[in-house]
């Protein structure tokens, strides 16, 4: 039986990372809860399968009804005092909290609450492996963006839940909250991934990171940190390196790009396609177009592009009917894109 799990403090930014979460590997989510002065207490959150659930105000539910209490980072935006009374008031109730960040050393709670379990990230050793790229196993699959808030995230934790449903044991490497506490997800530590190490122990400790998950798992769904192309002079987003990083380190099988909504014509698309693939040295198989459009109507800081989170009734179906595309908002392209993906790799 699953264990009853609650989450605290959710934050704006946490929100939209569980609204993407299929499943949580501490067990059944049936409370969230924020804190007051936030501003988020009573908002309804709809669920990605299609179910809603209201912040709540403090952890008083929590308290009584779960066995088990995820705390978020954005704990560190509260007061250390509350903090640790949120601990202490768990402890007593044998609640196992799972700390997204090391509360126990963070907040000096005392070794005697052994119940503090903190979420692992992807392991990336800090000595190589071993030094040299080896071939991975199994099928990988590569989602990448155009640009930030392109639906990478969202189309990984898509194609998961289908191919998990046609018989296929399905690991995702994706970002934050979704890594961490989502069933058969997981994310990097983002220290390994920076500039103080140098590239070619970078590529390698991703693909032995990755390698290891062939013990688990049929297929492995990588999405590449950040955005893959300048979308102008000022917006550089670094140059790609991350993404040539991934690419050395992976050889994806299958690849998928993520663009932002645009009314786009087969001719934009195209060549963007060729950008790609003649920059990473790969096949993009399938477009992908986010449900965030970008704000043209924003104003713009150096260096910062601004999104806008497209409702239905803004996007225009018919239009991306017509141009060779998989609509994030479309559960039967999804599955027919899942559909392609397996056949191009048994064949």
């Amino acid at each position: 039986m699953l264990k009853r799990v609650g989450i605290f403090p959710v934050d704006q930014e946490s929100i939209t990372l569980f609204e993407n979460i299929h499943e949580c590997r501490y067990g059944e989510i049936i409370h969230i809860a924020s804190i007051k002065a936030w501003g988020l207490c009573g908002k309804k959150i709809q669920r990605c399968d299609g179910s809603e659930i209201i912040i709540e105000e403090g952890i008083g539910n929590i308290i009584k009804e779960c066995e088990v209490l995820i705390l978020l980072e954005s704990w560190h935006d509260a007061s250390p005092e509350y903090i640790k009374s949120v601990v202490k008031t768990a402890k007593q109730k044998s609640i196992t909290i799972v700390s997204i960040n090391n509360i126990r050393n963070s907040l000096e709670i005392d070794q005697h609450y052994e119940n503090v379990v903190v979420a692992k990230k992807l392991k990336i050793q800090k000595k190589c492996d071993d030094l040299r790229v080896r071939k991975i196993n199994i099928p990988v699959i590569c989602v990448l963006g155009l640009t930030q808030n392109s639906g990478k995230l969202k189309m990984e934790l898509e194609l998961q839940k289908c191919l998990k449903q046609k018989g296929y044991k399905v690991a995702a490497i994706v970002s934050g909250l979704n890594g961490l506490i989502g069933k058969d997800t997981f994310c990097f530590e983002k220290k390994y991934l920076n500039g103080k190490n140098r590239n070619e122990e970078i590529i390698i400790n991703i693909n032995a990171a990755v390698k290891r998950l062939e013990q688990d798992y049929d297929i492995v769904i990588v999405g590449i940190p950040g955005a893959c192309l300048s979308f102008n002079p000022q917006y550089s987003n670094d140059f790609g390196i991350t993404t040539q990083l991934f690419m050395c380190a992976i050889e994806p099988d299958y690849s998928v790009l993520m663009l932002p909504y645009m009314r786009y014509e087969e001719a934009f698309i195209s060549h963007v396609k060729d950008e790609v693939q003649k920059r990473y040295d790969i096949t993009i198989n399938d477009i992908g177009i986010s449900e965030f459009a970008i704000d043209m109507d924003a104003s713009f800081e150096q260096k910062k592009m601004c999104f806008l989170k497209l409702i239905d009734k803004e996007r225009d179906f018919e239009h991306l009917k017509k141009i060779s595309v998989v609509d994030i908002k479309s559960d039967s392209q999804i599955e027919k894109l899942s559909d392609r993906i397996i056949w191009t790799l048994e064949n």
